[in-house]
Formats: structure tokens, C-alpha cells, sequence
């Protein structure tokens, strides 16, 4: 497994962090340069700002680089952040999620629970449908090109960010193997977001939202449990 952290240059006290409160049971590193809106060409039918396609493009690039290679990629971005018992629940999560996963998510935002309930594989195992979040995922190579593909197709960007289209793959829930932890492992910290502009405070967000067999909305509250 190749391991990333996507770090614009300018953001050095956002990686210091980032490797600071780095988990001690994940594979060491890499930093991933990444673009940004001064680096990029858009593309004639983009309609958001430069900003959101340089992030696409990264993401492209990343996905690119693990479907020519043999090896599944761990992605995080530099201002994910880690639950404290971290190392123990990871380690339960990779024993007992599926073996066939092509794709998860290790803190998915999961927004349209009532639209698309995730399903529940196993004791701490979901299989989330439309979600959003690229902070801490998993691909391995020959789903990282239909990742790649899918975010190359044409006027996607009139209406989504890069995370946001993503998820749409995973909308038919045969569609990919798919995984997420019960209860979300990574979030995103608190500061100004380089993507929106906005300020946030540490975010764990929907965690374990998902509709029941009733169609009832039910949650598992969680310490670290924060919607935003």
C-alpha cells in the first residue's frame, strides 16, 4: 500500500500538523504536491472557480498513478484528522471489512441518508451509497480508473465539487465494493478551507446516519460525533 497526504506548498504549518498527529500503525507517507488554481488550464465547459477544478485535477492525477501501478493507495489530505483510539479501531476496521473492497471511505459525509441509506454489512461495516469526503479514502488499481474516468466526464462541474461527484458513483449500490467504517475513524480539522474560503471548526460529521428496515432515521452517537 502506498500511502499520500495532498499538501499544497503553501500550507507547510497544515502538513507539520498533519505529520505531527500522523497515526503510528499506518504505512509512512508521501507528499503529494498539490495543485492549484494558478497551476491549472480549465477546461472550456468548467463553470466553478479554478480553484475546484485544480482540486479535481489532483485527484485525477492521484487516481491516474494508482491505476498504472500494482499497489492500492491510502489518500489523505492535509487537514484530515485522526480519532485518538485511531490505531486500535483501524486495525479492527481492515480485519473485518470485506476483502473484495475496491473503494472506502474512512469518514464519509453521508447527507442524504433519507435518499440513500447505506446498508449495513457487518457489526462496524457499512456500505454507503451517495456520500461526500476525500480526506482519508482507499482505492485500489483497477477502481482507481473508473474514479479517474468519472471525474473527467464533461459539465460534471456545473453543479459539484470533486468530492460531491464522487459520490455519485456509488449512488447504485451494485455498482462498487464499497466500504466505510460504523463509526467514522477520520475528520477534518479546524481552520479556513482552501477549497470553499470558509471557516470551520473540527468536523466528524455524519458518522452512522442511515435509514432502518422500518425507515426510520437512526444514530449512534458517538464522543467525537459532529454534523457540519
Amino acid at each position: 500500500m502506498k500511502t499520500f497526504c495532498l499538501n499544497m506548498a503553501a500550507d507547510s504549518e497544515r502538513l507539520k500538523t498533519f505529520s505531527t498527529n500522523y497515526p503510528e500503525s499506518l504505512p509512512a507517507f508521501e507528499r503529494w504536491n498539490a495543485k492549484t488554481a494558478d497551476d491549472v488550464q480549465i477546461p472550456s465547459w468548467w463553470r466553478t472557480p479554478a480553484r475546484y477544478w485544480a482540486n479535481a485535477l489532483n485527484f485525477i492525477e492521484m487516481f491516474d498513478a494508482c491505476a498504472n501501478g500494482t499497489e492500492d493507495f491510502l489518500i489523505f489530505e492535509d487537514d484530515c484528522i485522526f480519532r485518538p483510539d485511531f490505531n486500535e479501531r483501524f486495525d479492527l476496521f481492515l480485519a473485518e471489512v470485506p476483502q473484495d473492497w475496491q473503494f472506502i471511505n474512512l469518514g464519509p459525509v453521508m447527507s442524504q441518508c433519507r435518499l440513500y441509506p447505506p446498508m449495513q454489512v457487518s457489526e462496524n461495516i457499512l456500505k454507503p451509497r451517495y456520500f461526500h469526503g476525500t480526506h482519508a479514502i482507499l482505492v485500489r488499481p483497477e477502481f482507481a480508473k473508473v474514479c479517474a474516468d468519472h471525474l473527467r466526464r464533461e459539465h460534471w462541474g456545473t453543479s459539484h465539487v470533486c468530492d460531491q461527484w464522487l459520490g455519485t458513483l456509488f449512488i447504485n449500490p451494485d455498482f462498487a465494493k464499497v466500504y466505510c467504517p460504523k463509526v467514522s475513524l477520520c475528520g477534518q480539522s479546524a481552520g479556513v478551507s482552501t477549497l470553499t474560503g470558509r471557516e470551520y471548526q473540527d468536523r466528524w460529521f455524519m458518522n452512522y446516519q442511515y435509514v432502518d428496515l422500518e425507515g426510520k432515521i437512526t444514530r449512534a452517537l458517538d464522543p467525537y460525533f459532529a454534523e457540519g
